[in-house]
């Protein structure tokens, strides 16, 4: 009996152990994580030989939630965190949010989020002939950008 207490006693201290090494090196990595300013094209600012970072985002069918593919085309840099800004029409001071989602992004790589809105997208619009035949593509009333990112140089 002692032994099994002995044995639970050494495997929970091995698993406390591992569990606060993986917290201390999440720690360290966002310590040494840099602010990226990112262009309108998603370019790391100064650097547009670095690549981009950019992405797909669709609404689900009730508007209230985005999912991305966040492509991480920036040679040497592991991306941590990205920072998206949704906007709807009539696109004023007021008509934008700001996402900030955790995210493990190596160069060449792809990760998907969801971003959980807080709101209603605008329905888009669709140009239809006399008969009611769509012409065209709809017209979107909302947009997104990524606007930052925090990351790492790569070794």
């Amino acid at each position: 009996m002692i032994e099994r207490k002995l044995i639970l006693a050494a495997l929970l201290s091995f698993a406390f152990s591992a569990a606060s090494c993986d917290q201390l090196e999440q720690t360290k990595s966002e310590v040494n994580d840099s602010d990226l300013r990112l262009t309108l094209g998603g370019f790391r600012e100064g650097h547009p030989d670095e690549g981009e970072l950019n992405g797909v985002c669709t609404p689900n069918a009730a508007r209230t939630s985005m999912d991305c593919d966040i492509y991480n085309g920036l040679a040497g840099w592991s991306i941590s965190e990205v920072t998206i800004v949704v906007t709807w029409s009539p696109y004023g001071e007021d008509d934008k949010r700001y996402y900030s989602e955790r995210v493990s992004i190596e160069p060449q790589k792809t990760q998907r989020i969801a971003i959980l809105l807080g709101l209603q997208l605008p329905i888009d619009t669709q140009i239809r002939n006399r008969n009611g035949v769509p012409i065209g593509r709809p017209s979107q009333h909302w947009g997104w950008n990524l606007v930052a990112a925090k990351g790492h140089p790569v070794r």
